[in-house]
């Protein structure tokens, strides 16, 4: 009799979703396609074969997870090579990666499986993209063009595939945001701020450079709320605290550092090849400013609104000729100046993001900006939608003929990563024909150590203490002495 209740139940419950479906508006049947498209897309993808995965979407960087993940579940050791110790990950990322490799032991099951948690991660994400265009442009056909223009975006379907990085920071990251901003109309109580807090500590732990974002909003809530009641804002930064403390510990005690070794030897090996001769003292600034202007165009790539910002410029600026003050109307109640607040604290993040990576590491990645490629695409929507120069089916077309462009522009960024075919090739001839006691090196080496089946030494330093520490040194060929190599690939 209970399985025949909870088989009710469950048959009730969409019931009840399908006649709420049925019911619904326009506008929100639209919605709910674009999601359920955007979903489907991805779904398809991880049916591919993994080695067609691999060259598509899956960076060389996730298999360094996949490999570690291994080691930890198997040896309960952080470390890719088995010998030496790393902190070159982000931890959340690692633990859900740790999980599926101690239930799954196959190179293809360990990848399908971490590619379908991403997928579900990226729906709910979709979800929340989805509430914000709700709280945005209401029941207009704006909704449904900046959701197509943010989820159907290939950019941000290929993103969600790369091996689980853009797609749970991307949806901790979302609800983060959004926790703050049903807050700000709601009010803060309490257990707003402790689970707002705590959200924030795990989206640090997918991500740990989204912590600029966190600790900004933070000052944020500080700045706006707790003048006169600074223990509200204590039990945030708290509830955070708590949350990410154990992950720095551990890496402080690990490897004596509170960065990832990962973006450190990254860098390390940018500034060093850069600094190899000699440059003059305005050199390294001309090239943090273009790689700061080089990571601006990548995230604006990306987003796939190229071609609206120009129009976004254009009718703000007639907008502003016809009625200089109607665009900031919204800023009359308290609620929205508030919001208004919040947002800009979103985009002083997003600007800093942008110049860590760019200007200052030199190494912006595509995945690193998930995040913010929502947050333009919505800017420059709203900003459009303040216009108010387009009306109904005017919305509908515009937004129609720009998902379809975007779409069709996936092709051109498929393969992602084509060199990887020739390296997933090596990693099986290794395996096939070195002995099995053979000590390998390797610079990039995830894909080799995590398909070859043998000792592979991580030479860049990415997830290797050892290696990062020698190459700070400058001492690479006595590591590989000490540590016995015979190949070098």
């Amino acid at each position: 009799m209970t399985l025949n209740y909870y088989k009710i139940s469950i048959l009730s419950f969409f019931n009840k979703i399908f006649y709420k479906v049925i019911a619904a508006d326009r506008i929100t049947k639209i919605t709910l396609l674009i999601v359920v498209l955007s979903a489907a897309l991805q779904i398809s993808c991880t049916m591919l074969p993994w080695e067609t995965q691999a060259v598509w979407f899956i960076p060389d960087d996730s298999f360094y997870y996949f490999k570690i993940a291994q080691n930890i579940a198997v040896h309960h050791f952080s470390s890719f090579d088995g010998e030496h110790v790393t902190n070159g990950y982000h931890p959340l990322w690692m633990a859900i990666n740790t999980v599926v490799a101690y239930f799954a032991h196959t190179p293809r099951v360990i990848i399908h499986t971490v590619l379908f948690i991403g997928v579900i991660l990226n729906v709910f994400a979709s979800i929340f993209v989805a509430l914000f265009s709700r709280r945005f442009f209401g029941l207009t056909w704006w909704n449904p063009l900046f959701l197509g223009l943010a989820i159907l975006n290939p950019t941000y379907i290929i993103s969600g595939l790369n091996g689980l990085e853009t797609a749970l920071v991307s949806c901790l990251f979302l609800l983060f945001v959004w926790l703050g901003f049903r807050s700000i109309e709601k009010g803060w109580t309490d257990r707003a701020r402790v689970v707002w807090g705590v959200i924030g500590g795990f989206v640090v732990l997918s991500r740990v450079d989204y912590g600029i974002f966190v600790a900004i909003m933070f000052l944020w809530y500080i700045l706006e709320y707790s003048r006169t009641r600074f223990k509200d804002g204590l039990l945030l930064a708290c509830s955070s605290f708590l949350i990410v403390l154990p992950w720095f510990l551990w890496s402080w005690h690990a490897t004596h550092s509170l960065v990832q070794e990962s973006g450190l030897a990254f860098t390390l090996v940018n500034k060093t090849l850069f600094y190899y001769k000699q440059r003059a003292w305005y050199i390294p600034l001309i090239w943090s400013l273009h790689q700061t202007w080089y990571t601006i165009r990548l995230i604006i790539q990306q987003t796939g609104v190229g071609v609206l910002i120009y129009c976004v410029a254009a009718i703000s600026l007639i907008n502003f000729l016809r009625k200089p003050y109607a665009t900031f109307n919204f800023l009359k109640e308290k609620n929205n100046q508030a919001s208004f607040r919040y947002f800009v604290a979103l985009v002083v993040g997003a600007i800093f993001f942008v110049f860590i990576h760019g200007g200052v590491r030199w190494s912006a990645r595509p995945w690193y900006f998930g995040a913010a490629q929502i947050l333009l695409t919505l800017i420059f929507v709203y900003m459009l939608s303040r216009a108010r120069l387009f009306r109904g089916k005017q919305i509908a077309i515009m937004g129609a003929v720009a998902t379809l462009l975007l779409i069709a522009s996936a092709r051109q960024q498929l393969p992602q990563n084509p060199a990887q075919k020739n390296i997933i090739s090596t990693a099986f001839w290794v395996k096939d024909n070195l002995p099995r006691d053979a000590r390998i090196a390797s610079f990039n080496s995830g894909i080799i150590g995590f398909l070859s089946e043998h000792y592979v030494y991580n030479s860049d330093g990415l997830v290797n203490h050892d290696a990062y520490t020698s190459l700070k040194s400058h001492t690479l060929w006595q590591a590989f002495e000490r540590n016995h190599i015979q190949y070098a690939l």
